[in-house]
């Protein structure tokens, strides 16, 4: 039997070992008032004057915080999740909606070993599972595809575990 970490986000249970002690606004257990993700990841815009990224209380899916994104100029905007492994198995797991608008905020997935299909997120909170294999060049993209300013959209329970 294989043994499983929790990359981030993850709380400690049978077999997942928590990599990620301590929280933030998208944590599963330990949240907090913080959009910091821990190393070996990272998350940042590739264009911040395009797209924001805070924490909230206004809307979440459980807990007290969430990740909301909004779309600051009407253009392509993204934040990249980036710090996977080569040849590494990885289980995804989110929920995710849209808040004001937002009828082009989504997630794309590149790098993986299959491509999952593009997500535009609901008015509603939905959960979004993968379980992909990572390339070198492997990279979650939360982003706007030409929205209206002020959309936005929230992500909350965010996991990632290494299998």
């Amino acid at each position: 039997m294989s043994k499983k970490k929790a990359m981030f986000f993850k709380q400690a249970v049978a077999e997942v070992i928590e990599v990620y002690p301590t929280g933030n606004a998208a944590s599963i257990t330990g949240e907090a008032d913080s959009v910091i993700v821990a190393a070996p990841f990272n998350l940042s815009a590739t264009n911040a004057t395009r797209i924001s990224l805070i924490s909230t209380t206004s809307e979440v899916h459980s807990g007290t915080w969430s990740f909301l994104f909004e779309d600051l100029t009407a253009q392509f905007g993204e934040y990249r999740l980036t710090g996977f492994t080569d040849t590494k198995t990885y289980e995804i797991s989110f929920w995710a909606k849209r808040a004001i608008g937002s009828l082009w905020g989504r997630v794309t997935f590149d790098g993986f070993d299959i491509k999952p299909p593009n997500t535009t997120f609901t008015e509603d909170w939905v959960k979004y599972e993968y379980t992909l294999t990572a390339t070198a060049s492997a990279r979650i993209n939360f982003n706007t595809q030409v929205a209206t300013i002020g959309d936005q959209w929230l992500v909350d329970d965010f996991s990632i575990i290494e299998l």
